[in-house]
């Protein structure tokens, strides 16, 4: 998974929203391809699956909870490559959030992506970002106009979106018995799209299989196959358990240096400057 830039203003707060399963290279898309929309889901088991696992994480009060990424890509001359995202979260509703991520990468991904774990905290009325790898945090106001948001945001899961979905076999994940669901994202409506590009887009498409509790309907797992494999495994999860306010603080580090970007620009520009 790859490192999100804090970006300036008031979109700190986006991507501090954001942060929850972030998958590298453009897989997010893949991976997360698309939830089904709740009109269609009558008399349909993987449908009413889905939408009790939305539920549950649309209205969780508080959520404490970790994960851990692997991809394997296929990079030049057919060496494959590694890379590991590990994530810890917490949430208190509507508007404070805690996350910390750490990435590693292996073979040629190990120079495009350093070592390095990321903090972002917002105690709804500041934002902080912060990176070991360079030693600066980004301190920001939150924007009195922004709303809260909820852990289903938070953990990218997939928007309302028309996809093919089915009920597979079940599954044991972790010791816990589970639904397993798979989701087949459709072609999107290309004007004029022609039908040897129909047939590469149809062939590029990955079905990604979610694999949920049956007792609580929590996440377990997520997986993508294909040429380039994900999955993203879920630690224990506490759903409306308490949390401090205090969890939402962030105190830099020795030697950290804040970053104030200057107007119009954006940490890691030339318009920023350090303190």
């Amino acid at each position: 998974m790859s490192v999100r830039p804090v970006a300036a203003s008031g979109a700190a707060l986006s991507n501090a929203t954001r942060g929850g399963i972030l998958v590298p290279l453009g897989l997010s898309a893949l991976l997360l391809a698309g939830m089904p929309c709740a009109s269609r889901a009558a008399g349909n088991q993987a449908q009413s699956v889905l939408q009790k696992m939305s539920a549950l994480y649309r209205t969780a009060r508080t959520y404490q909870g970790s994960m851990v990424a692997h991809q394997t890509l296929s990079g030049q001359n057919g060496k494959t490559l590694n890379l590991t995202q590990t994530q810890q979260i917490k949430f208190k509703s509507p508007n404070k959030l805690y996350t910390q991520t750490s990435v590693s990468a292996t073979g040629a991904l190990a120079a495009r992506v350093p070592k390095d774990t990321t903090i972002r905290v917002t105690d709804g009325r500041t934002f902080w970002a912060y990176s070991s790898a360079k030693k600066l945090y980004v301190k920001q106001a939150v924007p009195p106009q922004s709303k809260g948001f909820s852990v289903y945001q938070i953990l990218q899961l997939p928007a309302p979106e028309a996809a093919s979905v089915k009920l597979l076999p079940s599954s044991s994940v972790q010791g816990h018995a589970a639904y397993v669901v798979e989701m087949m994202p459709h072609l999107p409506q290309i004007p004029n799209l022609r039908p040897e590009d129909r047939a590469k887009l149809l062939k590029a498409r990955q079905p990604a299989r979610f694999y949920i509790d049956r007792q609580n309907y929590q996440l377990l797992k997520v997986t993508v196959g294909g040429k380039n494999h994900a999955e993203i495994d879920f630690g224990p999860q506490v759903i409306n358990g308490a949390i401090a306010d205090s969890a939402f603080t962030f105190t830099p580090p020795p030697g950290a240096k804040q970053f104030t970007p200057s107007p119009g620009g954006a940490p890691g520009t030339p318009r920023g400057r350090k303190r």
